[in-house]
């Protein structure tokens, strides 16, 4: 796929055409747009403020992006495995992509099952999207993570560190 072609699909999810019918259309098109942003964006997009981390052009574009397909996808029943959750998992495991990632990752958990645990977990170690992926592994009340939870306890402060606690209470039942 062409990224002009891919520029347009995605023109679709942004608008909430509902006549977008084809998963594996939509999901080729974000793979292609990330990878393309990835490598031309390479600037800044957003100064960071009172010690928050500066935004690259393409991370923005992804993040939002990720924002658009999240609105895209309440009025759609592309829910569980299928081409475009794949595609979303392949975006989460791309460090490349960098903090752009966060919406991708909460997208799994609003819109995936317990089968992405494994990759939510596997992203746990990565600062950029470590919150996120403890928001999504409570929302979607994936059990099995309570001891890489508890090295986020040991090493993250404020929200993040929130979010940890809450999720061993709630979906672990542990106390922290």
């Amino acid at each position: 796929m062409l990224v002009e072609e891919a520029s347009q699909i995605l023109d679709q999810i942004e608008s909430q055409d509902a006549s977008v019918d084809d998963q594996a259309q939509v999901a080729e098109a974000i793979l292609v747009r990330c990878h393309s942003w990835a490598s031309t964006l390479t600037g800044l997009g957003m100064r960071g403020e009172m010690g928050a981390p500066a935004w690259t052009a393409s991370e923005l574009k992804i993040w939002q992006l990720g924002e658009s397909l999240r609105l895209f996808l309440r009025r759609k029943a592309w829910r569980g495995q299928g081409a475009l959750l794949d595609a979303v998992v392949r975006v989460v495991i791309s460090r490349e992509f960098g903090k752009g990632r966060q919406t991708f990752v909460l997208l799994l958990g609003d819109y995936g099952n317990k089968e992405y645990g494994p990759v939510l977990g596997g992203v746990l170690d990565d600062p950029e999207v470590c919150g996120h992926a403890l928001k999504a592994l409570r929302t979607a009340k994936i059990r099995g993570y309570a001891e890489p939870v508890r090295q986020v306890l040991l090493r993250e402060q404020g929200w993040i560190r929130k979010a940890a606690k809450r999720y061993l209470k709630e979906v672990e039942g542990i106390p922290a």
